[in-house]
């Protein structure tokens, strides 16, 4: 008789099942005395026991596919780079030509709508016009896109501001403090398996 073994895949659905029940077991349990802390502390042990047997078990599955995928990812970096600077350099290209067609498309009818043009010179203007319209390739096309930069940031309003957290988390270990943020203490529970 051949002993059968269990696969990765029936282990961990015993885990799940044990899981379930742990999680279920911790949703109806009440805490109300220090002898509900001191099993509640137990449980929490063997939970994070077993989370961590778990993440041990996936990563012993998991492992060689990654190290896998991240090789043949290697692969493909360099001609993605070379690919995507093409493509930044033609589109920044394609959109200043662009500018400067729309720009002179606008000139032009500004001259072609004045009231003091000649006839000649709106002629000129429309031909001007004609001649900066932008057709694009098939398949590339342009669209206007509205976007923002800063030109003076003492003047933006104060809903438009982020506060920096990084900032903030820096100084309050330095002891320092920032006008408008308030230090406090949390508690955070941590446990130690074996």
């Amino acid at each position: 008789v051949v002993p059968v073994r269990a696969t990765p895949t029936d282990r961990v659905l015993a885990l799940t099942e044990e899981a379930r029940d742990i999680k279920d077991t911790v949703s109806a349990f009440p805490i109300e005395s220090q002898g509900d802390i001191d099993t509640i502390g137990e449980i929490l042990v063997e939970v994070k026991t077993k989370a961590k047997a778990l993440d041990e078990m996936e990563k012993r599955i998991t492992r060689p596919l990654n190290e896998a995928l991240k090789e043949a990812r290697k692969l493909f970096v360099l001609p993605k780079a070379y690919l995507a600077t093409a493509e930044a350099e033609i589109k920044t290209r394609l959109g200043q030509w662009k500018a400067q067609q729309d720009a002179a498309r606008a000139q032009a009818l500004t001259v072609a709508t004045t009231d003091t043009a000649t006839a000649e010179e709106v002629g000129q203007a429309l031909q001007q016009v004609r001649e900066a319209e932008v057709v694009m390739p098939v398949g590339v096309s342009a669209r206007a896109v509205q976007k923002w930069r800063v030109v003076n940031e003492a003047l933006i309003p104060r809903p438009y501001l982020v506060v920096d957290g990084q900032a903030v988390t820096r100084a309050m270990h330095a002891g320092t403090a920032v006008p408008g943020i308030e230090y406090y203490s949390d508690t955070s529970i941590a446990v130690r398996t074996a």
